[in-house]
């Protein structure tokens, strides 16, 4: 057996097999690497509804994406629920709401007309998909109008609960929900 292993070892210091072994050995460093380097932000050390706000292991190293809002929108309830319209908090970037009306009629909150989810905006061409909103409070007065996006243009300083009224078509409801200052 000693000869066999003294074989082996003089195996390995070959010239032509020393290169076999150096190459092994980066492939080796830079698959860990590459693990290392998927999983690093992946691991959430603290969770919140705000995306900014999630800490992740390794500290500073998040996942790639475009979401750093500050403020969410939270414990939203619609009263009575609506089975054909949705509305959900987009906290991406300060707190929007994403809505999709796939009501028959158009949904209206507080003065502002969200057109059907299928709806026909030239003589056969339709649009379809979500509408983002956003509040935005002035004096105590609610405004609501479409988001640029997923962003929130005036974000609250401090904690808001909000209470919104809409109709569909001669049904209605009311939007409460909570629009936090920033949570870090």
């Amino acid at each position: 057996m000693a000869e066999n292993l003294s074989d082996e070892v003089q195996y390995l210091k070959m010239p032509e097999t020393q290169g076999h072994a150096r190459f092994l050995i980066r492939i080796l460093i830079l698959m860990s690497l590459t693990a290392i380097i998927s999983i690093s932000g992946c691991i959430k050390v603290r969770d919140s509804p705000a995306p900014g706000c999630i800490e992740y292991f390794p500290k500073g190293l998040a996942p790639v994406g475009g979401c750093f809002g500050r403020h969410a929108i939270v414990d939203v309830r619609i009263s009575p629920e609506i089975e054909c319209l949705r509305i959900q908090p987009n906290n991406c970037n300060g707190g929007t709401f994403a809505i999709v009306n796939e009501c028959e009629e158009a949904v209206t909150l507080m003065g502002h007309r969200i057109r059907p989810y299928h709806y026909e905006y030239a003589p056969g061409e339709f649009t379809y998909g979500e509408y983002g909103i956003e509040v935005i409070t002035t004096d105590g007065e609610y405004t609501v109008k479409q988001a640029q996006g997923n962003y929130a243009s005036v974000p609250p300083e401090d904690d808001e609960a909000m209470t919104l009224s809409g109709s569909v078509g001669n049904d209605t409801f009311t939007l409460t929900y909570v629009h936090t200052g920033p949570l870090c």
